[in-house]
């Protein structure tokens, strides 16, 4: 049920809407902060990603500041390895090409 929810809440956030970095977070919080389960976490993440690949052109900061910095700055503490694994990989992913002026945001998740 979780999984199903977080694809509809997906396939509905994108810029054209309103609030849809709010919406995003919310996704976040709801599926990758509360919930337990590695799978439905491993999910929100790349979810995350695939709003990063397909909007960072225009609002890659934003992006940044919104789902992945608040998200993934524990992640030196991530008790799951599972979890822990995807998300230093996607943390590691995107600051080799990121172009705003987080690179040292996302290195100090990276070197912790």
């Amino acid at each position: 049920l979780a999984l199903e929810a977080l694809s509809l809440v997906r396939e509905h956030t994108h810029p054209a809407h309103t609030g849809w970095l709010q919406t995003a977070a919310g996704m976040m919080e709801s599926f990758y902060s509360i919930d337990n389960d590695d799978e439905v976490r491993v999910r929100s993440l790349q979810a995350v990603s695939l709003l990063v690949s397909d909007y960072r052109v225009m609002y890659e900061e934003e992006l940044i500041d919104s789902l992945v910095l608040p998200f993934l700055s524990p992640l030196p503490r991530e008790p799951s390895e599972t979890v822990w694994t995807f998300g230093l990989r996607f943390v590691a992913e995107l600051s080799r090409s990121v172009q705003c002026d987080r690179f040292s945001e996302l290195l100090d998740i990276l070197t912790k």
